[in-house]
């Protein structure tokens, strides 16, 4: 076997790349359809490597994620709407646990007065939020005046179920 240098290697290895990138720009369509074919047949192996890339990096899914959904605000109001229309009763449990954890989340001493003022003077924009979630996985708080806050939608959506 011909001894080759390490740097006639990298001249062929610089060659190809340059070749690929230009059929890349001169046939995008003949590339998009052969890399649907393999994705088609490898199916699995797809699969497994995207749920191996979502694990060992969170952070940029769901930065990407998080881009989407401020992108496509719209198509994800009609997948909510969707998701609702297609199986109210799992909506329904939801707003059912929801205010069964209220109620056993809301003291005797509670200001319930204070609390609907509350409510009621939340600024345009923005929803009222326990800062110690009713359903914390490690705390639960209650639903007093002094748990609550004003944040905005996308604030509140990336608190979620956290302090």
């Amino acid at each position: 076997m011909p001894c080759v240098s390490e740097a006639a290697k990298a001249r062929a290895r610089a060659y190809s790349r340059e070749y690929m990138r230009k059929r890349r720009l001169e046939y995008p369509e003949k590339l998009a359809a052969s890399l649907k074919a393999w994705r088609s047949r490898n199916r699995e192996r797809v699969l497994n490597d995207k749920r191996l890339y979502r694990k060992r990096h969170p952070e940029r899914v769901a930065v990407s994620l998080k881009r989407w959904r401020e992108a496509n605000a719209e198509q994800c109001v009609d997948d909510a709407r969707l998701k609702y229309l297609k199986n109210p009763g799992a909506a329904k449990a939801r707003a059912a646990k929801r205010r069964a954890a209220l109620l056993q989340r809301t003291p005797l001493w509670a200001d319930l007065d204070a609390i609907d003022v509350f409510y009621v003077a939340c600024p345009r924009g923005f929803e009222v939020d326990h800062i110690f979630p009713l359903q914390g996985k490690t705390v639960s708080g209650l639903h007093v005046v002094d748990n609550l806050q004003y944040l905005s939608m996308p604030e509140n959506r990336a608190k979620g179920n956290r302090i």
